[in-house]
């Protein structure tokens, strides 16, 4: 039996790689990467592999990634549709959603914009190849698609950290620019100020209970939240730390 078609109703983000198209190599064992010890439940099928890939995050549970390996080559993972918004939970919640295509956001500062949760899957699936000394690997080689947003043509990642003071980061989109969707997602660690964001100038602190200073006492504040199509105007990224403790913000932004 060959692997089914997906199911693109319940998929958000996928990511997508070829291995042959980065080797000198014409064929690859898709089975062989089942041997990463964070591979969950499986499925081997005459032409590759499903499963799915458990990713640690410092602050938060476990983030599920599912993904397909073939024998032509191709890498696939992506993220369900499933996921909390406008809400915000004390460390080691179970906050999750397809905002975690950030990768670990549930930690301030590590967030690398140049590269996505799915492209760190798919990094950590290749290395199993017995013949992966032959591959090439680079994340911006991975490329991405919204099911949910099958009209967004880009993606863009505004990130920003701050220890001491206040910091802000700010993408304006062009009067010919549609936003399809923009998520966001921040921390902060004890006793810092707090992130917020400022989508259509709507001024949102997103921080204990909305306060911008209301981070509890030994605690760590996750916040996110959807805006909704069509906006055009400035998103400002807000981190306010103190006394040495970080905060952290990151805006997800689809667009074409």
């Amino acid at each position: 039996m060959t692997l089914p078609a997906l199911d693109t109703s319940e998929i958000s983000f996928l990511g997508y790689w070829n291995a042959l198209d980065h080797s000198t190599e014409d064929s690859i064992d898709p089975t062989e990467v089942l041997n990463n010890g964070s591979v969950d439940a499986h499925n081997v099928y005459e032409n590759g592999v499903e499963g799915l890939f458990s990713f640690g995050f410092s602050r938060a549970t476990s983030r599920t990634v599912n993904f397909r390996v073939k024998d032509d080559g191709w890498f696939v993972a992506w993220l369900d549709t499933s996921g909390e918004f406008d809400t915000h939970v004390p460390k080691d919640g179970d906050l999750h959603g397809p905002y975690d295509y950030l990768g670990d956001w549930s930690y301030p500062g590590s967030v690398d914009p140049s590269k996505s949760l799915l492209a760190e899957t798919i990094r950590n699936l290749y290395t199993e190849l017995s013949n992966s000394g032959t591959i090439t690997f680079n994340s911006s080689d991975v490329a991405h698609f919204n099911y949910e947003y099958p009209n967004a043509t880009g993606i863009t990642v505004v990130h920003s950290k701050q220890t001491e003071s206040s910091q802000q980061e700010d993408v304006t989109p062009t009067d010919s620019t549609t936003v399809h969707r923009a998520y966001f997602a921040g921390s902060a660690k004890d006793g810092a100020s707090g992130v917020n964001w400022d989508p259509n100038n709507q001024g949102l602190d997103l921080c204990g209970n909305g306060e911008m200073f209301g981070v509890p006492a030994d605690d760590t504040t996750y916040f996110t939240n959807p805006l909704e199509s069509g906006v055009t105007s400035t998103f400002a990224v807000n981190a306010d730390g103190y006394e040495s403790e970080d905060a952290a913000g990151d805006l997800l932004v689809l667009w074409s």
